[in-house]
């Protein structure tokens, strides 16, 4: 097989398209194989890894999301039968009938392959897809490999569009759900920081978030497949994950500011007794009697002033102490 790598550098996405120009097995297992992260890689030296571990070791690459498979089938759609292309739409290893779970039933697949030309646009071609796989079959293909490929560039092309935009959601809701699983390890500063983080991030990608195509034909096709890959499902669960994100900023935000507003009150405390301390100090030492008014009313000031001084102390102290401790129970929780 032959690995094709597209990357972006600015999102930190890539697509890693592998080509196989044949199969010696059942093709309904590569498939089956390759969806279920099950395909062994035969190293230099003799070591047998995983495929994405390979790939992770070779080119730093780490997968996101589930692979998709692109199927260019030249023959007639008459020879296929619907129980066949049913299964390799459901990405399964079709077995003996004595081994396997019966035939396909599916509503959404039975579907799909009983429309004439299925996804297709044009009439050369019968395009099907669901979830994680598109086939096309046409007996019109050229037979040449690089002819075949030069034909399916297009197709080609959407699934890789599709992909990136796929990687980028994929990478920011991991990111998302194992920073609000760690989060009571975080201070307020660190959360907002990292949430800030993330959010940049993913504003990288932006040019994979709307992808604009010339032909109403494109368009078509690429909106089927974006629907048959069920991106927008993926991004339904990432706008869930950012709305928790982005209550938890909003919530550390406040904390911080309220933190910030007592601690601006205590020095600005501090700093009146010192100034009040200095129009007091002269009457307290002076010759009158312990109890003029003057004294007294100095005294009872004082008093006053440095109980209130202890009371708001005390008080972020409290707070501190508390978020402290929610932080101490979140960590033996998570152990």
């Amino acid at each position: 097989m032959d690995i094709i790598l597209s990357i972006d550098k600015l999102s930190s996405c890539g697509v890693a398209s592998v080509i196989s120009l044949s199969c010696p097995f059942l093709l309904s297992h590569l498939l089956d194989s390759t969806i279920r992260n099950q395909l062994i890689v035969v190293d230099d030296d003799g070591s047998l890894l995983n495929f994405y571990e390979y790939i992770e070791k070779e080119y730093k690459l780490i997968k996101r999301g589930t692979p998709k498979a692109f199927l260019s089938i030249r023959n007639d759609r008459s020879n296929i039968s619907n129980y066949e292309l049913s299964s390799l739409l459901f990405t399964e290893t079709i077995y003996g009938q004595d081994e396997g779970m019966g035939r396909v039933i599916d509503s959404d697949i039975t579907a799909i392959v009983e429309d004439a030309h299925g996804m297709a646009q044009y009439e050369y071609a019968h395009g099907y897809a669901y979830s994680n796989i598109f086939i096309q079959i046409s007996n019109s293909f050229p037979f040449e490999v690089e002819n075949r490929i030069s034909c399916e560039s297009i197709s080609l092309f959407y699934i890789e569009l599709l992909m990136f935009e796929e990687s980028a959601i994929v990478m920011t809701n991991e990111r998302i759900v194992e920073f609000l699983s760690s989060m009571a390890e975080h201070n307020p500063n660190k959360i907002l920081s990292q949430t800030n983080q993330i959010l940049t991030d993913y504003s990288k990608t932006i040019e994979f978030w709307d992808i604009e195509v010339n032909y109403p034909s494109s368009k078509k096709s690429l909106a089927m497949l974006r629907n048959a890959f069920r991106i927008d499902e993926q991004l339904r669960r990432l706008a869930r994950n950012q709305e928790q994100l982005q209550r938890v900023f909003n919530t550390q935000r406040d904390l911080l500011d309220r933190l910030d507003s007592s601690s601006l009150n205590y020095i600005l405390l501090f700093f009146t007794l010192l100034q009040v301390l200095a129009l007091l100090v002269p009457s307290i030492f002076s010759t009158d009697g312990i109890f003029s008014p003057y004294k007294i009313l100095s005294y009872l000031f004082l008093i006053v002033a440095l109980a209130a001084y202890v009371k708001l102390k005390n008080i972020i102290l409290s707070r501190s102490v508390i978020t402290d401790r929610h932080t101490n129970k979140r960590k033996k929780r998570k152990k």
